[in-house]
């Protein structure tokens, strides 16, 4: 009887892994831009588990509020440190790109095809600003601003500040269609006023330059702003402000200007703020969501439902400027934990998805991404997943925008780490699309879909589904391990790697010549690279018919090199499982094996490492003792000096694996002295071992010790047997289990029982010491 330790079974291992981090900051234009910054984070178990990290996308604005009340449009850009006015009258602002281009070129500009800003920066010291009452004008005046120093440029002198002091008192809507020039070359005003009847809808500007007597003269400028009484652009007057909300607009540019003392989310900035969420004037409200956006972007803590209501208020805003700067808000406070469970508790799903549903990509980015973050929770993936945001999600990952296109699959990704949410990401028609954004160009798409697909592997019941409607799975995926990115390279491996969890991907991936991108992945520097690869090799190695191409492929070298990887008992452990597997079922194999120094750098490591690695290099060590041909080998290389005292370990596996590997050894060998030699050393020697194992009760301990003890008896070696016959305590602990009576339907039970006591009378009979008569005779079956 031979103790086969041969390949192992397959097992699952998820390298599951959440998408990570996004910075979305929107421009000017509220265009929401990506900047992604990842980390792959390694399996940490050989067994079938999911780990995964936290996503977190963070949208927002990179400072832009506006503010629109009482005749004046102002939008202040921290990126940008500018003041700006804005327009948004076609045909003025021709007129004003042409002034623009010949008046000084630092007149800064920013906009998209509706909105136009230009302006110029206004000094951090400014001291008020004040909108003053008029019959048909307002006059703004720019005040104290500092002198300027010799041979200073007069634009320089601007730059971005709030104001200390808005009064704003006129009630109708103006919008300025130019802004002031400065020309320091010119001694005298020279207004600038749009050619032709200004329009129905909109005020015009009469702009006076200001007056440059010399390069220190303090500055001043007055902007004259005429009120023509058109129709706004819904077609009727907008509504005078409300008493509050001016108060608020005022107070709110007051802790704007001092927003790094200023705490948003409590007190009196937060009502001001929610003045004008709750407003029924649109323009405020969209303020209010910048504001918010801005803030956000700035400071992400963890907020109380006082804060939380007013954003998810404006959520529900049909305007769109609105749903997007408040989804943005919402997703940078997402990433805070805190903020993820009282985002769903509060009801923030509903109008999420309903924003997943809208016509604008941008608003649909923000909605994914807010979704992304808290589907990072725990406490919200189920509730996600039953909130009907899955199917949205699915049909944003096919998006034409890259944007939405990440987030969306980035959140599918989030959703794929328990059984529950797996099947219903399924159910919902996650894997075609997955499949089919593997060949994407953009490498945030294919990472979390790579991941995505690995985490769904885990389960052998989608395993059988892709098996049967996604035939280009495979190749796609060891195409992807050709891919400049480590990261998606890593996730491709491992994505092979729980798909080879099956015996038929097994086959297919070598195949689909998968073994060459392996092998490259695996004489990586980059760890990731070399566990992902190493792992799916193990799995592919279980399957007999791909021993010989592995070896053949020139895996076997890199293999027994990796078996020093100290620091990283994983690798170790799949290295050395690996080619344990590729000797199972071949004699010529194990040859190559052993000839590739396997055995040796075994015997070199094993006391050291760790107790998981100990029981794969016992365990392969025990499956090349199966050869005859290898025994001598074997036992040449001194391996008795390792196995012996790992037969006493405290790991269960490796005295097994070990007793095993000696017992394998004990069996047709031509030269039993080595057995002699070791008979009581070391670590009281072979006889020691056995002494152990017989008194220890276990059955397949006892069993394996006699079996042992029965290859030595049959040796024909009368000095080893000589050893054998003076061993008392063997010998009377063999007599006791000789005596045991085992009925025959017990023969089988008690793990083998039955098998142990015919083996302990073989021996006495070997040794022909037969015992006394027994009270009942075993009844053979």
């Amino acid at each position: 009887m031979s103790i086969n330790h041969g390949a192992e079974q397959a097992s699952s291992i998820s390298a599951a892994q959440d998408a990570t981090g996004f910075s979305l900051k929107q421009r000017a234009t509220a265009r929401f831009k990506k900047s992604p910054s990842t980390m792959f984070v390694p399996p940490r178990t050989i067994t079938s588990t999911i780990t995964s990290k936290a996503v977190t996308f963070s949208t927002a604005i990179a400072g832009g509020a506006g503010y629109h009340a009482g005749g004046i449009i102002a939008a202040f850009l921290d990126f940008e440190q500018c003041f700006f006015l804005a327009s948004q009258q076609s045909d003025a602002l021709a007129w004003m790109q042409n002034q623009a281009q010949q008046s000084n070129p630092a007149i800064a500009s920013a906009g998209s095809s509706e909105t136009l800003y230009w302006g110029c920066a206004i000094s951090d010291t400014m001291a008020a600003m004040n909108v003053l009452d008029g019959s048909t004008s307002n006059i703004l005046r720019i005040g104290k601003l500092p002198p300027m120093a010799a041979g200073g440029d007069p634009y320089n002198v601007f730059k971005s500040s709030l104001l200390q002091d808005v009064r704003l008192r006129h009630r109708r809507w103006c919008r300025p269609v130019a802004f002031l020039t400065l020309d320091s070359t010119r001694k005298t005003d020279k207004p600038l006023v749009p050619p032709g009847t200004p329009p129905e809808a909109w005020g015009t500007a009469g702009l006076h330059a200001a007056k440059v007597v010399n390069k220190t003269t303090p500055y001043r400028f007055e902007v004259a702003t005429d009120v023509h009484q058109g129709r706004s652009r819904d077609g009727l007057y907008e509504p005078a402000l409300a008493d509050s909300e001016r108060e608020a607009v005022a107070d709110l540019l007051q802790y704007l200007e001092n927003r790094g003392e200023t705490d948003f989310f409590s007190g009196e900035p937060l009502r001001s703020l929610s003045t004008l969420v709750y407003s029924e004037n649109v323009d405020l409200q969209r303020s209010a969501s910048l504001t918010f956006a801005e803030i956000t972007e700035r400071d992400v803590r963890e907020v109380d439902r006082d804060t939380l209501e007013p954003i998810l208020f404006l959520l529900q805003n049909d305007d769109i400027e609105v749903q997007r700067a408040a989804s943005a808000a919402l997703g940078n406070l997402a990433v805070n934990t805190e903020n993820k469970v009282a985002i769903v508790l509060l009801g923030g799903l509903s109008p999420l998805i309903r924003q997943m549903m809208s016509t604008n990509v941008e608003v649909q980015c923000n909605a994914v991404g807010c979704i992304t973050n808290l589907a990072t929770h725990e406490d919200n993936k189920a509730k996600i997943a039953r909130s009907g945001a899955l199917g949205p999600l699915t049909r944003l990952a096919k998006s034409k925008d890259m944007r939405v296109q990440r987030n969306a699959t980035g959140a599918l990704l989030n959703m794929t780490h328990s059984d529950d949410n797996r099947q219903q990401l399924v159910n919902a028609g996650a894997i075609p699309v997955l499949v089919q954004l593997l060949s994407s160009p953009d490498v945030d798409v294919q990472y979390y879909c790579t991941t995505a697909l690995s985490n769904i592997a885990v389960d052998a019941g989608n395993r059988k589904k892709l098996a049967q409607n996604e035939s280009r799975l495979v190749q796609s995926l060891v195409h992807l391990m050709d891919s400049s990115s480590p990261k998606v390279q890593c996730q491709a491996a491992l994505a092979l790697r729980n798909l080879a969890s099956d015996e038929k991907y097994q086959l297919e991936i070598v195949r689909a010549r998968g073994l060459s991108p392996l092998l490259r992945l695996l004489q990586s520097s980059y760890l990731p690279l070399i566990l992902s690869a190493v792992a799916c090799i193990r799995n592919i190695s279980i399957h007999p018919l791909n021993e010989s191409p592995i070896i053949e492929a020139g895996f076997l070298k890199p293999l027994v090199e990796l078996l020093g990887s100290t620091d990283n008992e994983e690798i170790q452990c799949h290295a050395i499982s690996t080619l344990r597997n590729l000797a199972a079922s071949s004699d010529r194999n194990k040859q190559l094996v052993l000839e590739a120094g396997a055995v040796q750098k075994c015997k070199e490591l094993v006391l050291d490492v760790a107790l998981s690695v100990q029981s794969e290099m016992t365990a392969a060590i025990a499956v090349l003792a199966l050869s005859d041909e290898l025994k001598t080998h074997l036992l040449n290389l001194g391996v008795f000096d390792v196995l012996i005292p790992l037969t006493d370990s405290e790991s269960i596996e490796v005295q097994g694996n070990s007793a095993a590997a000696l017992g394998n050894l004990s069996s047709k060998v031509d030269d039993y002295s080595r057995f002699i030699k070791d008979w009581t050393e070391p670590n009281g020697g072979i006889h020691g071992y056995l002494n152990r194992f017989l008194a220890s009760g276990d059955a397949t301990f006892q069993h394996i010790a006699i079996w042992t003890l029965l290859q030595l008896l049959e040796s024909d070696d009368k000095d080893l047997i000589a050893l054998i016959s003076k061993a008392d305590d063997v010998i009377q602990m063999i007599k006791t289990i000789s005596d045991k009576n085992i009925e025959s339907d017990e023969e089988e039970g008690e793990e083998g029982e039955g098998e142990v006591v015919a083996l302990a009378r073989r021996s006495l009979e070997v040794l022909n010491k037969t015992p006394e008569p027994a009270r009942q005779t075993l009844v053979e079956g």
